[in-house]
């Protein structure tokens, strides 16, 4: 065998090398974008929710202005305004399920 062919052999296992492993990568970015787009889709659904139970809570609060929900708790915002009853409960929920969803600290995420 000549040097020539040595030399092919080894260049023609490099590429096949180096295309496996390009295979490979476009697999794994085509994976992870499913899993963004199926994250995406979640996000959206989540946000119509949010949607629809806020046009609940406008609707209660239209209805319903003087329930013992919507009166003031003794809790501020830190801007001095008083947190509703509703809020607190909103807070503590939202605290919650953050700490079972692994979140050290909810509080950050929302406003106070």
């Amino acid at each position: 065998m000549s040097d020539a062919m040595i030399v092919g052999a080894a260049m023609n296992q490099a590429l096949v090398a180096a295309e496996n492993s390009r295979d490979a990568w476009k697999k794994e970015a085509k994976d992870w974008e499913k899993i963004a787009k199926d994250a995406i889709a979640t996000m959206k659904e989540k946000d119509m929710i949010v949607s629809g139970m806020n046009a609940i809570i406008t609707a209660f609060k239209e209805m319903h202005p003087n329930s013992p929900l919507l009166s003031g708790s003794q809790q501020k915002y830190a801007d001095g305004t008083e947190k509703t009853i509703a809020r607190i409960k909103y807070e503590k929920a939202f605290d919650l399920r953050g700490r079972e969803l692994g979140i050290e600290n909810p509080e950050k995420h929302r406003k106070n």
